[in-house]
């Protein structure tokens, strides 16, 4: 070990100074690679169709005031998709319910075994 005031002598011991900026990782994907990964994950995507997608260039007449019939045909596209994924959902929370329900009436079948009485009853008494 050296002196604070030696700039003269070398530290054996000095350690090596790193470059400035992050280090770069050993395994580091080149930009081809990251782009060819991004293109497959990509495709792999399922494609969601945009609210104010027109399916047909054609507008509307402006005496009419309505919408054009692709604009409608899309807002068709679009409920019904939510439509499905609210059924979907439901269908989930019927199901969940259905189960908590079993295991509910499993539980207080196990209550009144055990004890005698119903869970519930007694709880009713207590108001």
């Amino acid at each position: 070990m050296k002196q604070a005031e030696d700039h003269k002598t070398m530290d054996l011991l000095e350690a090596e100074k790193r470059g400035r900026g992050r280090p770069r990782r050993g395994d580091a994907l080149s930009d081809a690679q990251r782009a060819q990964r991004y293109r497959e994950n990509k495709k792999a995507r399922p494609v969601a169709i945009k609210r104010d997608a027109v399916t047909e260039n054609r507008p509307a007449s402006p005496s009419s005031g309505l919408p054009s019939y692709g604009m409608l045909e899309c807002r068709i596209i679009l409920l019904n998709a939510d439509n499905m994924l609210l059924a979907d959902k439901l269908q989930d929370a019927l199901d969940k319910i259905a189960a908590l329900e079993k295991a509910l009436m499993q539980a207080s079948a196990l209550n009144v075994t055990r004890h005698g009485k119903s869970a519930v009853k007694k709880s009713a008494r207590s108001r």
